[in-house]
């Protein structure tokens, strides 16, 4: 596979959890520019969650809108527009999200949406509304309606802080996710 990998002339990037990334790193012939470890988590069980907050479900029409959100936070101003406008349109991911005055401040989606799984992306709050339970309530409502079509539930990321509010509805870390990129 890695012999495949290496001779692919589009080849730049190896994602995957790190049990199974590791066994293909030693043998892709390219230089390798950057690696990143991350946590991976699953969520098989919900816990269950009140809040006060009133979660909405993004449209394509409000793409703009959360395009503003994301401008505003330093993770995710490479998001590109059209890419998530068309994942949405396809049915491969979904926004879930608060406003505060017309204004989206925070918000959770998924990717990679299939009839099996989803991913969890995109989870954020704007600096000026953090530790309200924002993030928590977008993630829960997103959670709770992806899990009652019967779909299992991942996602990897890198800030502990996150972690503990993934923890807190029930996601578990089982592995690493590795991102590695290529010349």
């Amino acid at each position: 596979m890695a012999s495949v990998i290496s001779k692919d002339p589009e080849f730049r990037s190896l994602n995957g959890l790190k049990n199974v990334t590791s066994l293909l790193i030693p043998w892709i012939r390219r230089k390798q520019i950057d690696r990143r470890e991350l946590y991976y988590s699953k969520c098989d069980r919900l816990q269950e969650m009140i809040t006060c907050w009133q979660v909405k479900i993004a449209g394509v029409q409000d793409i703009d809108r959360l395009m503003d959100l994301y401008r505003q936070i330093q993770s995710f101003v490479d998001v590109n527009p059209v890419a998530k406008k068309t994942d949405m349109e396809n049915g491969v991911a979904r926004v879930y999200y608060i406003e505060v005055g017309g204004q989206m401040v925070s918000s959770a989606s998924t990717a990679a949406e299939n009839t099996m799984s989803a991913m969890i992306v995109g989870v954020c709050t704007l600096d000026a509304y953090r530790e309200k339970g924002m993030a928590s309530a977008c993630l829960y409502q997103l959670c709770r309606d992806v899990m009652a079509e019967g779909k299992k539930l991942c996602l990897f990321y890198e800030n502990p802080v996150a972690g503990r509010i993934y923890e807190r509805l029930g996601f578990v870390s089982s592995d690493k996710w590795m991102m590695y990129s290529f010349e």
